[in-house]
């Protein structure tokens, strides 16, 4: 049929082709929205039902059923904050079985049939993250790199740490260390550490004695999430409570250290940790000098099962120590280090090294060390395992 045969029906066509028009671009609005292409999007089709709208949680009334003791309120900075992408992406990728949290938390990104795909997880995860009003006094849990052996973090947090090291050539002896670290809110940190160790003795025996305390204060001076950059810094004193002619102290005088830390992300799940310092005795200085540091640690994170299982770091760590006395002393020691999750959720870890003296190498020893590390926010020692 043509106008010019039916020039009746020209107004119904014309209204019937702008019914189409209007109906396909409404259809195409409707397509773009299900396509739930922001975080806010997403978040509000999938994850609304259960962590409410404004990321507190939906009601018991409304949920069905009673919520676990790790449910989430994503506007608590203390907590929301802490994880890395990594594992957030991990959770919802795979649901809550694999961090070994309860399973009413569903998989959206199944490898066979994925509810939602990796650029939307990711949207969703910095709109989760919006929740958190203070962010920017929050360190982002990305900066949680691998505990270095030396090198002290910029990131505040809960940990227990049981560190071993052994000398593995020169004078046999064994150094062990506790660290308890406790954060205070978004940007303050404390650490106690004890020591303890073995030696032996000329004629064959080993003997043990307590090492020296120290006392640590640490505060975030500077943190940028989107640049990935963060600074701390801290003072540290050391009580010596060891006794250095049973090789279980140091100098035997109090040591006050001042220091600033500094972490950076890089592509591809690696990043760069430097410190740099200075440690005096506040009293008798004649006796032993002022001494300037350097430690820098680069390393990468690996993850089993497409990125959410196991995580495995490798990295080398760089110390040197500069002594500002009569004999202005350098030295400078490699060690090649990694660290390996032990638990599901993560919290739990192993990490290893080994210190090779490089530069005025003189009767120091090469050293194998070994640590225990508890996330304690994260779990108790029986949580996060299955």
């Amino acid at each position: 049929m043509s106008y010019l045969f039916f020039p009746s029906m020209s107004l119904h066509g014309l209204i019937l082709l702008t019914v189409l028009l209007w109906c396909r671009v409404a259809a195409a609005q409707s397509e773009a929205t299900l396509k739930l292409e922001t975080g806010k999007q997403v978040f509000e089709a999938a994850c609304a039902g259960c962590h409410g709208m404004d990321g507190k949680g939906q009601p018991v009334s409304t949920l069905g059923f009673e919520p676990p003791a790790t449910f989430p309120d994503f506007t608590d900075c203390n907590g929301s904050t802490r994880e890395s992408t990594q594992q957030w992406s991990s959770v919802i990728h795979d649901g809550g079985k694999v961090r070994a949290f309860a399973p009413i938390m569903p998989s959206f990104g199944d490898a066979s049939a994925p509810a939602l795909t990796d650029q939307q997880i990711q949207n969703v995860i910095g709109h989760i993250r919006k929740f958190c009003t203070e962010d920017s006094h929050w360190p982002s849990g990305d900066f949680n790199f691998a505990r270095p052996m030396f090198t002290e973090k910029s990131f505040p947090e809960d940990e227990l740490v049981l560190m071993t090291t052994f000398n593995t050539n020169g004078q046999p002896g064994i150094v062990n260390n506790m660290i308890v670290e406790k954060r205070f809110g978004a940007i303050f940190n404390m650490e106690t550490r004890f020591r303890g160790g073995f030696s032996k003795t000329a004629a064959g025996s080993w003997t043990g004695a307590v090492g020296d305390t120290s006392f640590e204060f640490k505060r975030s001076m500077w943190v940028h999430n989107k640049t990935g950059s963060m600074l701390a810094w801290g003072n540290e004193m050391i009580i010596p409570t060891g006794d250095p002619n049973r090789g279980s102290g140091g100098n035997g005088m109090f040591m006050l250290e001042s220091f600033l830390s500094y972490g950076q992300i890089l592509p591809k799940s690696s990043f760069l940790q430097a410190q740099v310092g200075v440690e005096a005795p506040p009293f008798h200085r004649h006796q032993n000098p002022m001494e300037v540091y350097w430690r820098t640690d680069i390393g990468k994170a690996f993850n089993q099962s497409r990125g959410f299982g196991r995580s495995w770091t490798l990295a080398l760590e760089t110390v040197g120590v500069r002594s500002l006395g009569p004999n202005n002393r350098l030295t400078v020691d490699l060690v090649p280090q990694m660290q390996v999750t032990l638990s599901k959720r993560q919290h739990m870890r192993l990490g290893m090294g080994y210190n090779v003296p490089t530069v005025n190498i003189g009767n120091r020893p090469q050293q194998f060390m070994f640590y225990l590390l508890w996330d304690t926010f994260d779990g108790g020692l029986k949580e996060g395992w299955k």
